[in-house]
């Protein structure tokens, strides 16, 4: 947790996902975020904190043209993403549950404006070329 920007025993929240096509499993996808992040609920939203909802409850998406990480509230102004094509590295490939070396990976990782972590998103992503982004966010 460290390593992600996360305090030692800090309360976060896990949320893994597997997307299948046809059945077939394409993607494994690990999120982590502190809960206090997590429990938000956007303003007149009175079901359960969308980051909160429990596996299989229905899709709650943001207005159209608002990013969640905005209509929840968390103050995201950077994320660094890297996506790969190249062997995970051992501590992702454990964080998904996958043997060392699986290819292809992607991580996103998201800070506020006082540089605390946000989210950190670590998935397998079937892809043939390496790609790496820096988003700086400008406040609206």
């Amino acid at each position: 947790m460290a390593a992600w920007g996360f305090e030692e025993g800090s309360d976060v929240v896990e949320r893994t996902r597997l997307r299948s096509v046809d059945g077939i499993p394409v993607q494994h996808k690990i999120t982590v975020m502190p809960y206090e992040l997590a429990a938000q609920r956007p303003e007149g939203y009175e079901g359960v904190p969308p980051m909160l909802a429990p596996v299989g409850a229905a899709r709650v998406d943001p207005p159209e043209g608002v990013r969640m990480v905005d209509w929840l509230g968390w103050g995201t102004v950077r994320t660094e993403s890297s996506i790969t094509a190249e062997p995970m590295d051992e501590d992702a490939a454990a964080a998904l549950g996958l043997p060392e070396g699986v290819r292809g990976s992607g991580s996103w990782a998201s800070v506020d404006a006082a540089g605390a972590t946000t989210f950190v998103t670590v998935t397998t992503a079937p892809l043939h070329h390496r790609i790496t982004l820096d988003i700086i966010e400008e406040p609206a």
